[in-house]
Parts: C-alpha cells; structure tokens; sequence
C-alpha cells in the first residue's frame, strides 16, 4: 500500500543550498518537516549570492527577512537565519497567504 507522499510524488526533503560571493558554501538535504538553521561565518565581508530552500530563491524575494534585513555577512560575524517549523507553512505565513490548515474546533 502507498502513502500519502508515494502518491503525489512529494519527497521527503528538501534542498538547501548557500553561495557566498560566488562560492558554494552549504548544501544539504533537510526533512520536509523539520526547522531550518543556516549559520555561516566568513573571515572577510561577504555577500551572501544565492540563498535557495527547495530551489526556490530566498535572497532576492524574501531579504527583508534576513536578519539585519540584508544579505551582507560582515567578516568574522555570525550570521544565521532560523525558519522555524516546516518552511512550506513559514513561506506560505510571509507571503501573507494565511494558514495551510486549520483545525476544526470541537
């Protein structure tokens, strides 16, 4: 018997993939459902170049939600972006769509 994801062809995980001035520096594969944690460091001041979750661009879209609302990485700064929960419902909450579910009250 099939699940609920065989059928529609959803895969478990999703993509994540950081580029600092035009350098990968991260990929990796997180579970569909899990928060997402990026935490970079660089010795010198950095652009972040490309930021995709799922191959979908973050950096241009959504950069007033990068923290400093910037993709700039100040040298030996940490910098990190937290999305936390599931990030098909966080992108679905900042691009003012509403809730995907909603529970029924009793």
């Amino acid at each position: 018997m099939k699940n609920f994801s065989d059928l529609l062809a959803i895969s478990p995980n999703i993509a994540v993939y950081v580029e600092v001035d035009g350098i990968k520096i991260q990929e990796y594969r997180a579970s569909l459902l899990d928060d997402i944690n990026i935490e970079l460091t660089v010795d010198k001041d950095s652009h972040i170049t490309s930021l995709r979750i799922d191959d979908l661009e973050l950096v241009e879209d959504y950069n007033h939600l990068l923290p400093g609302s910037t993709n700039f990485i100040a040298g030996r700064s940490p910098w990190s972006l937290h999305i936390p929960g599931p990030f098909y419902q966080w992108r679905h909450c900042v691009t003012h769509q509403g809730h995907l579910f909603y529970q029924n009250a009793k």
